[in-house]
């Protein structure tokens, strides 16, 4: 009777203590995990402030090879339509071509910047390609001169003319909505790629041409605005030019990286040793020697020759 009496007590005593235990408020969950969206817009710094980036001096001191002689520049606002990011797509567009105009390289080119528009009668004529004038005109507000229509494909035909009337190797730069990159667009790009290479023909040289990327003289770059990705259908490996989404190179090192690409090449090897010059040691190494890192003879009586 007491045993039983006892094992009660106990019981009850640990039925007190267990009602008596705190215990973790878990809040149940009502629906099952979520997944939110992929961000893909990663460049959300702000676009009031530039300071570019001197590709010049990067150039100058790797030893870049230029790869351009001239430079055509066509603006496409009359077909930029809406808002982006907040404000016009025409200005945004500017924005960006200020930036670039800005970034660029001082290279002695010959060409011009434009714009879609019905306002010049006659044929374009090239000019040399001073950025400082062109940033100046932006800076006042001056309109870029019209190429004499408001459709897209005609102002790439417009180009494809001018670029044909100029010597040495032509940059072609659109700026545009990507939705506005259409098949009859990328037929128009074709032509003037076509242009170059029939202008190339079967040329006898003396010597080798310094490799510029392409044999295709005229090359293309697009920039385009409403997609933060590249819009890479008419990017092909064995032709000269790239595309990039303007919010991928609206900040100064991005535009830096886009500009440098677009105007040079590789570093110069003056005695094609495999060591660019502004790595190599001993610049005036002979043919068909072995070389060490540095680009001196790894064999010679002296050590280093």
């Amino acid at each position: 009777m007491i045993r039983s009496y006892i094992a009660g007590l106990g019981i009850a005593l640990l039925a007190g203590c267990s009602s008596m235990e705190r215990l973790v408020d878990v809040p149940t969950k009502s629906s099952a995990t979520r997944v939110d969206s992929y961000q893909i817009e990663t460049h959300k710094r702000s676009l009031h402030l530039f300071e570019p980036v001197s590709v010049g001096e990067i150039a100058e001191k790797q030893k870049l090879q230029p790869r351009l002689e001239n430079l055509l520049v066509l603006v496409d606002d009359a077909t930029a339509e809406g808002l982006y990011r907040g404000i016009p797509k025409g200005i945004y567009l500017y924005e960006i071509f200020r930036r670039f105009n800005s970034t660029m390289p001082h290279l002695p080119l010959t060409g011009g910047a434009f714009r879609l528009g019905v306002g010049t009668a006659g044929s374009l004529v090239a000019k040399p390609y001073l950025p400082l004038h062109i940033q100046h005109d932006l800076d006042n507000q001056i309109p870029l001169e019209e190429v004499g229509s408001s459709e897209l494909v005609d102002g790439i035909d417009k180009m494809t003319e001018l670029a044909s009337t100029l010597k040495g190797r032509v940059g072609l730069v659109i700026l545009t909505d990507w939705i506005n990159l259409g098949e009859e667009e990328l037929e128009a790009i074709a032509r003037f790629r076509q242009r170059g290479e029939s202008q190339v023909g079967f040329n006898v040289l003396p010597d080798l041409a310094p490799w510029a990327g392409s044999e295709n003289p005229f090359c293309v770059f697009a920039i385009g605005v409403g997609n933060s990705l590249s819009r890479t259908k008419f990017d092909q490996v064995d032709t000269c030019g790239f595309s990039a989404a303007a919010d991928k190179i609206a900040q100064p090192r991005d535009m830096a990286y886009f500009v440098q690409k677009m105007f040079y090449t590789t570093p110069l090897d003056s005695d094609y040793d495999g060591i660019y010059d502004y790595k190599d040691k001993c610049p005036n190494t002979p043919k068909d020697r072995l070389i060490d890192e540095q680009g001196c003879l790894r064999f010679s009586d002296g050590g280093h020759g």
